[in-house]
């Protein structure tokens, strides 16, 4: 039987691929594939994954043309075997010693959806993130109250709890947070483990999140406005009012996110043509958030004249 499918979709990471398997192939657990889907990548990182495999029995490769995360995703979500899933990206590893841990509890016990702390590594610093300071079941309600992160690679999922869910094709930003919304709010619990369980390294040169071209402005913009529209439809097919409650203040706090994001690392004036769209949408003014400095945010820029003129000062109040 297997027991968890580890699932990596894998582009132009030639260099950090083997760091990624090895984090797993070299604790000592045993009922688990590990599934690499290489998205057509230009480097060598498909004749890494063959290599692998042929060393580990527990690998699995397969290859497409470039389709993004999503559609990579779920490619490994279909060929999967396990009783569980855990969506891993390529240029990430496990920390030593979780693994043994991990298996214990899914051994022992038959959870949904399972979560856990990480470290955050960038080029300036490590931070240990840590969401959970002990080993429970909470509700979803609960857990979304507390403003989580939404990465798919800190949550193991139970793959019969999916359903038909899938990541959105053709998404290659924010792709995390649809996919965890659209679950959560057909599930009522999330069990939380106190244990950093996955590092998050934001130092690939590689990464989307790094990638501020006017390109990629247009790709995020578009992802964002499909992820944050698609939130808000689906808002109404909500039957319990406080889900509906906590996973709106999720989407504002992901509007608003998104708007900051646009304002510090993108041309500020790009900002009032995506405020006129989302107004359009019924997505701007942006609705209540929770935490303090994205609610002063959000109201600061809901107040339009001030929103024009932060814009187009930006530059200035930078120095």
């Amino acid at each position: 039987m297997i027991l968890l499918s580890f699932i990596i979709p894998v582009y132009n990471c030639a260099h950090l691929i083997r760091r990624c398997v090895e984090s797993i192939v070299s604790q000592r657990i045993s009922g688990y594939e590990i599934i690499l889907v290489n998205d057509g990548s230009k480097d060598n990182s498909l004749a890494i994954c063959k290599a692998l495999a042929t060393k580990h029995t527990s690998i699995r490769v397969f290859s497409h043309e470039n389709r993004g995360t999503s559609s990579t995703r779920n490619k490994g979500l279909g060929e999967s075997n396990g009783k569980y899933v855990w969506f891993v990206d390529a240029d990430d590893y496990i920390p030593p010693g979780f693994l043994p841990q991990l298996w214990e509890h899914l051994i022992k016990n038959n959870f949904e959806i399972i979560t856990f702390n990480y470290l955050h590594i960038t080029q300036d610093r490590q931070k240990e993130v840590l969401n959970y300071n002990k080993e429970e079941s909470i509700s979803t309600i609960t857990y979304l109250n507390n403003a989580p992160n939404m990465f798919a690679a800190t949550k193991i999922y139970k793959k019969d709890s999916l359903g038909s869910l899938i990541f959105k094709d053709g998404l290659k930003n924010i792709e995390d947070f649809l996919f965890n919304i659209e679950y959560l709010s057909q599930h009522q619990t999330v069990y939380t483990l106190p244990l950093i369980g996955y590092v998050y390294d934001n130092t690939n040169d590689n990464s989307t999140s790094k990638n501020r071209t006017l390109r990629n402005l247009i790709k995020v913009s578009l992802d964002s406005m499909v992820v944050h529209c698609t939130i808000m439809e689906d808002l109404h097919k909500i039957d319990d009012n406080c889900m509906k409650e906590v996973i709106y203040e999720q989407l504002n706090y992901s509007i608003a996110g998104y708007f900051f994001s646009l304002l510090k690392y993108y041309n500020p004036k790009y900002l009032l043509k995506i405020k006129s769209i989302y107004k359009d949408k019924g997505l701007y003014p942006i609705g209540y958030i929770k935490k303090s400095k994205a609610r002063i945010f959000a109201r600061i820029i809901n107040i339009e004249p001030l929103l024009n003129f932060i814009t187009y000062s930006y530059k200035y109040l930078k120095k």
